[in-house]
């Protein structure tokens, strides 16, 4: 299962990265899938 993480800005997106480099939360940046500039991807 790969989960979205919505970030309205810079603040959210860098909160997110944290969380993930301190193992904070419950899965990984490889579960992750971004929306960047009109593009789906993984990671950001």
């Amino acid at each position: 299962m790969k989960y979205l993480i919505m970030c309205e800005g810079p603040n959210e997106l860098e909160i997110i990265k944290i969380l993930l480099r301190h193992n904070c939360l419950k899965f990984t940046e490889d579960l992750i899938i971004s929306y960047n500039k009109g593009k789906w991807g993984t990671a950001w």
